[in-house]
């Protein structure tokens, strides 16, 4: 019996040369007409592939020939959310720089600041904060980035946080905990002393 051989389309290729960062591939499908906002099954753009992978190179390529930069996937989520996962400043810029909504929310009802937050990149949190993030988005739990980035343990992220003006005493829903509450059940000593010193209630 033969091997069958399987030829993959043009936009699935291009969906593959985005996830592996090949800008001259990708440059090479779009000029020969694959379809710069295909989706894998997830809902997944080759622009979203592309930045949850931090491939710069290939996601300013991408944006230059047009890419859709507020495509959501299934769940959701957009390339600047899954760009602040692993806190790539210069992807997280790069798409800022060409429109993507910085207060888009997936279907957790979580923002690139509340996933910013989580993981503690504080970088990218001041880039996303200087776009206007809104620093008081609740996730679908009713989280906010500072109630996040407080039970993480990330107090330059809280501190930036509160400087922009995160609400203190704001209440989890689910539970009423506050961001105090929230330091002092992890025990984070420096950010209930941050807290405190700007107004937490107790």
């Amino acid at each position: 019996m033969e091997p069958q051989i399987v030829i993959m389309s043009d936009d699935k290729v291009l969906l593959i040369a985005a996830r592996q960062g090949d800008p001259d591939t990708v440059n090479r499908l779009i000029a020969g007409g694959a379809n710069i906002n295909v989706r894998d099954e997830e809902g997944a753009t080759p622009l979203m592939l592309a930045a949850q992978d931090s491939h710069v190179s290939t996601v300013r390529t991408l944006l230059a020939h047009g890419a859709n930069v507020n495509a959501t996937a299934l769940n959701g989520g957009t390339a600047l959310q899954v760009a602040t996962i692993d806190g790539n400043l210069d992807v997280v810029k790069a798409l800022l720089e060409n429109g993507a909504d910085v207060n888009a929310q997936n279907s957790k009802g979580a923002t690139a600041l509340t996933i910013a937050a989580y993981g503690g990149h504080l970088d990218v949190v001041k880039a996303l904060l200087r776009k206007g993030a809104n620093v008081n988005a609740r996730r679908t739990s009713g989280a906010t980035s500072l109630i996040i980035a407080t039970e993480k343990g990330h107090t330059d992220v809280v501190r930036e946080l509160i400087a922009n003006g995160a609400d203190i005493n704001v209440k989890r829903p689910i539970d009423g905990a506050t961001a105090l509450v929230a330091a002092q059940y992890f025990n984070h000593t420096d950010i209930i002393r941050l807290l405190k010193s700007a107004g937490a209630k107790e």
